[in-house]
């Protein structure tokens, strides 16, 4: 991500005190959007009252803020550095307005899950969640163990033109059932699918719903995930650069044709992938 320093203004909570400086890398402030801040390092980050991870690198530290898909208007910011009194700000978050995609060709077995495969959803979503926490965890400790991805323009994942994208209600054969947490790009079986930045494999599992299926941790408690793959040739544990090939498209789990699903969490809040591509 190619950074860009912006000097962001904070009102400090006690009149007279002079706020450390804290500095914004980038953002998009949208509803999927996120920011990236620069704070002094050993700094206490939380957003709503919620803890942030705060990850130390190079004398300075990074805290990363997710924005959900319905995220309210008004957010507010409490940032705490270890010599100084703790600062607030109120972030503005613009609302988006989102579309509704009708999907056909999904087989009844993914429509209705049977005992079976609810119990392999239950397992599937136990390990996504464990992925998370590991993410959390690295994060928390201030490890970048797969280096530092979240610093990153990404790049796209897969090529092909993009079918589905973050936000849209889904309706399966005309019922609604979810919406679509992430960018679908369509391309042949077999069409490579790559790291779109540095990072560590933290999930590479066949599930019932997402297929065969890849999750990235990028630091800063950042995850990408890459579903309905035909082929994973990645590893738990592997660290990529981006580029590296995760595996291949393929239409594996509840899909309807060969496409790739990239999603982008910070946290368990999705984001729109889109905003990290570079241009």
């Amino acid at each position: 991500m190619k950074m860009v320093w912006i000097c962001l203004g904070w009102a400090a909570l006690l009149p007279g005190v002079v706020a450390a400086e804290v500095k914004v890398a980038a953002q998009t402030l949208r509803q999927g959007g996120f920011t990236l801040l620069q704070v002094p390092v050993s700094s206490t980050v939380r957003l709503g009252g919620a803890a942030v991870p705060v990850v130390p690198q190079g004398g300075q530290a990074y805290a990363l803020l997710g924005f959900d898909r319905k995220e309210a208007a008004t957010r507010w910011l409490e940032i705490c550095p270890p010599a100084a009194a703790c600062t607030t700000q109120k972030i503005t978050v613009a609302s988006r307005t989102y579309q509704t995609q009708n999907v056909r060709g999904v087989g009844k077995a993914h429509r209705e899950p049977d005992p079976h495969a609810l119990k392999q959803m239950a397992a599937d979503n136990a390990a996504i969640a464990a992925a998370r926490r590991a993410t959390l965890a690295a994060a928390t400790r201030g490890e970048v163990a797969g280096g530092l991805g979240f610093l990153e323009r990404f790049r796209r994942p897969s090529v092909g033109p993009i079918t589905g994208v973050y936000g849209s209600a889904r309706l399966f054969d005309g019922a609604e059932r979810s919406w679509h947490k992430g960018v679908d790009y369509a391309a042949p079986t077999g069409t490579p699918v790559v790291a779109p930045a540095a990072g560590v494999v933290r999930l590479a599992r066949s599930t019932f719903m997402s297929g065969n299926l890849v999750m990235l941790d990028h630091g800063a408690n950042l995850t990408s995930l890459y579903a309905h793959l035909d082929t994973m040739a990645v590893k738990v544990g592997q660290v990529v650069q981006a580029g590296d090939r995760l595996g291949t498209v393929g239409t594996t789990g509840r899909s309807s044709g060969p496409h790739l699903h990239w999603g982008l969490y910070v946290g368990p809040v999705a984001l729109d992938p889109q905003f990290w591509v570079a241009k």
